[in-house]
């Protein structure tokens, strides 16, 4: 090498800058993830591929659809909670507790409840009734029909029963979809913000 001439040989670089570039790159690494996983999660709710179980993805959406929803003002029976109810056999688990523990909505705390017979079934802000339960979506909703209650199910029927929200499971895509049922949500009283009506795969009016 002539005296003077610019070295081509990255690893001829002092060993304490060549630490700094390392850090530097890895800083830089991190930053991208996070990035990504940014883009990842503000994707469009409307059709989330499963990479995680199925019920784990819906607890997680049905805890961002909290934001997008209003009920009138509760009669302090939950000490004015928002209290998400499940009917029966409970799919969700520990997922529903995990993604709605420590949230708040317009400043009102969010808690699990469960019932397990439709006799004890009392009003509720979201009641869900999972698939394959032992009871009846038509006869949970029937029970319900009077409540101001966001009533969440499964399959696209569970909608034209008279359900708010159902979950519906493309299969062959791999990805875990939503139906909205503003007629109902509007008879019960329920105010539906427009960006949830646009993230579902079909609104019924």
């Amino acid at each position: 090498m002539n005296k003077g001439e610019p070295s081509s040989c990255v690893f001829c670089i002092p060993s304490r800058y060549w630490q700094c570039f390392v850090s530097i790159a890895c800083t830089a690494f991190v930053s991208v993830a996070l990035v990504l996983s940014c883009i990842f999660l503000t994707t469009s709710a409307h059709a989330i591929t499963k990479a995680v179980p199925d019920y784990k993805v819906k607890a997680a959406l049905l805890a961002q659809f909290l934001r997008y929803v209003q009920w009138p003002e509760t009669d302090g029976k939950w000490g004015g909670d928002i209290v998400v109810g499940i009917i029966g056999e409970d799919p969700y688990g520990e997922f529903l507790d995990s993604a709605l523990s420590a949230q708040t909505v317009d400043g009102r705390n969010v808690r699990v409840t469960r019932f397990l017979n439709l006799d004890d079934l009392q009003p509720v802000q979201v009641l869900i009734v999972g698939e394959g339960n032992r009871f009846k979506s038509l006869d949970v909703l029937k029970k319900a029909k009077d409540w101001p209650v966001l009533t969440v199910g499964e399959g696209a029927s569970f909608v034209e029963e008279g359900g708010i929200i159902s979950f519906v499971t493309d299969s062959e895509n791999n990805r875990v979809r939503f139906h909205l049922n503003m007629k109902t949500a509007k008879k019960r009283g329920i105010g539906i913000y427009p960006r949830l009506a646009k993230w579902a795969e079909r609104v019924l009016d």
